[in-house]
C-alpha cells in the first residue's frame, strides 16, 4: 500500500471511529421526524429547526459529554464549503433532471406542478442518497449504502402508493401525504438505528478519566 492510499486509509478510519456513537444518525432522525411533525402542526417546527441550525453545538456538546471520554478526541478535516457546495448543487440539479425525464417518459409530462407533487418521495429520498454517499466516501463504512437503498427504496414506494383522503395542511403538507410519511418512516428508522448504535457504543466503550482522553488530528 502506497503512503498516499495508507493516509487516505487512516483519515476514513479516523472519520469512522467519530461517527461509531450513533449521533449523526440520531440528529437526521429528529429532523425528519421533526419535518413530518411540523406537516402536521406548525407549531413543531421547533422539532426541524433546532437540530438542523444547531446540529453542530448539539452534536459537539453530546460528544465531549459521551463520546470523547470513551475513545478520545478527534479534529477531523473539515472539506471547505467552497468545494462542497458546488457539487451539492450539481447533484441538486442532476437529480430534477432525471426525475423530470422519468415524468415525461412515464407521463408525457414534466410541467405538470401534481406529477412533481407525486414525485417528492424520491426526490428527497435522492437527496438523502448524495448525502449517505459522501458520508460513506469520507469513511469507508458499508452502513451509508444501507441507508441510501432503504432511502430510495422508501421513496419510491411512497411516490407511487395513494392515500387516498390523508392530507396534511403545514410546512411539507403542501408536497402531498406521501413525502410526509416518507420522512416520518425514514426519520424513526434513523433515529432507532442511532440509538441502538449509541447504545452499543457506550456498552462497548466505557468511559476513561478525563486526563487519559488524547487529542488526535486527522489532517
Amino acid at each position: 500500500m502506497s503512503d498516499q492510499n495508507r493516509l487516505v486509509e487512516i483519515e476514513r478510519k479516523a472519520f469512522r471511529e467519530s461517527l461509531q456513537d450513533g449521533l449523526m444518525e440520531i440528529l437526521l432522525g429528529a429532523i425528519l421526524i421533526g419535518m413530518a411533525a411540523a406537516s402536521i402542526n406548525i407549531f413543531l417546527v421547533v422539532i426541524y429547526l433546532v437540530p438542523l441550525i444547531f446540529w453542530k453545538p448539539i452534536s459537539e456538546a453530546a460528544r465531549r459529554r459521551f463520546t470523547y471520554q470513551r475513545i478520545g478526541y478527534f479534529r477531523l478535516r473539515q472539506d471547505p464549503a467552497r468545494k462542497v457546495l458546488p457539487g451539492v448543487f450539481l447533484y441538486q440539479a442532476l437529480v430534477f433532471v432525471i426525475i423530470g425525464i422519468a415524468l415525461l417518459v412515464a407521463f408525457g409530462d414534466f410541467t405538470d406542478p401534481s406529477l412533481w407533487s407525486q414525485a417528492m418521495p424520491v426526490i428527497f429520498a435522492l437527496m438523502l442518497v448524495g448525502a449517505f454517499m459522501y458520508t460513506a466516501g469520507r469513511t469507508g463504512s458499508r452502513r451509508p449504502y444501507i441507508y441510501a437503498s432503504v432511502s430510495i427504496l422508501a421513496g419510491s414506494l411512497f411516490s407511487i402508493m395513494d392515500f387516498g383522503d390523508l392530507d396534511f395542511r403545514y410546512l411539507f403538507g403542501e408536497f402531498g401525504a406521501g413525502l410526509v410519511l416518507y420522512f416520518a418512516f425514514m426519520g424513526t428508522l434513523l433515529l432507532i438505528t442511532g440509538i441502538i448504535q449509541f447504545s452499543s457504543f457506550m456498552r462497548k466503550n466505557p468511559a476513561v478519566p478525563d486526563e487519559a482522553v488524547t487529542l488526535n488530528e486527522a489532517q
